[in-house]
């Protein structure tokens, strides 16, 4: 899902943006310009057209020792591809040189998602899912480790991979273990192995994992009414998703919301029970 998006001239001269933790997976492009990206032991310059990408909770901010502004596209997501996060296993922030074509393309992008965080549709979200993909792919442009996806291991990523972006996309359509399986084109069980080897939980907990990240993350848009929230994840109704969401997290929507902070909601480790059995079809 994508929660921010932001494009245009960005002057961090005379407005800097002080070091700071974002909840979300933060794209960000510098087309025109140069600018310095601060943390909190160091800093590093920055030359357009570059794009960089910081997972969650990374704490960084923005500066420039020029007094001419540069431009920018900034895209927040709540979750990014498991072949993507893979890279942050063992670094910090990924930098990625864009090329006429791609800097064009990231253009593009900002512009066709523009009126849809504005007024969200029903296509909305698969929009999102969408760009999503394409700026994934324009940030591991230069990398060769998707390439390794036939090594067993890296194999069974990409097949959870496959697995929850599938779910991702039709979240909505209240569809479960049988149906993914069918998509991915693969067995329950073998799925049923393969997150069990690498993520020690089942298909299943792991797509209610999904579900109630994904709530969680919508339960403080004012936009957005128990029952919306419900329907986007797969819920036929609010009271369905209520008792769903208290089974996972052992407290009610609206009390999570008054004891959780906005920037931990995305954290789903923070989701202390696993034992709903309601929220998904068999």
């Amino acid at each position: 899902m994508l929660h921010y998006l932001g494009i245009g001239q960005r002057d961090y001269f005379n407005h800097i943006i002080r070091i700071h933790s974002r909840p979300f997976w933060e794209f960000q492009a510098i087309l025109k310009g140069k600018c310095r990206v601060t943390f909190t032991d160091h800093s590093e310059k920055i030359d357009a057209p570059t794009m960089l990408v910081f997972p969650p909770h990374l704490a960084h901010g923005w500066t420039s020792k020029t007094i001419s502004p540069c431009f920018v596209a900034v895209f927040h997501f709540d979750y990014v591809p498991n072949l993507l996060a893979a890279y942050f296993d063992k670094n910090r922030i990924l930098h990625t040189k864009l090329s006429k074509k791609h800097t064009s393309e990231l253009y593009n992008i900002s512009a066709e998602l523009h009126d849809h965080i504005q007024i969200p549709t029903k296509l909305s979200i698969l929009l999102f899912d969408v760009m999503l993909h394409r700026l994934s792919l324009i940030a591991l442009k230069d990398s060769q480790d998707p390439l390794d996806i036939f090594i067993p291991k890296k194999r069974n990523t990409y097949v959870i991979d496959r697995v929850l972006t599938y779910f991702r996309e039709h979240i909505s359509e209240g569809i479960g273990v049988q149906q993914v399986a069918d998509a991915v084109g693969y067995s329950t069980s073998h799925l049923r192995r393969i997150f069990q080897a690498e993520l020690g939980i089942s298909v299943k907990t792991a797509l209610i994992k999904e579900q109630m990240t994904f709530a969680s993350n919508h339960l403080f848009n004012i936009r957005f009414s128990l029952s919306d929230i419900g329907k986007m994840c797969g819920f036929s109704s609010a009271s369905s998703f209520s008792r769903a969401f208290k089974n996972y997290t052992s407290v009610s929507p609206t009390y999570w919301k008054k004891i959780y902070p906005r920037e931990n909601v995305i954290n789903s480790s923070s989701f202390v029970n696993i034992n709903s059995s309601q929220s998904l079809k068999k």
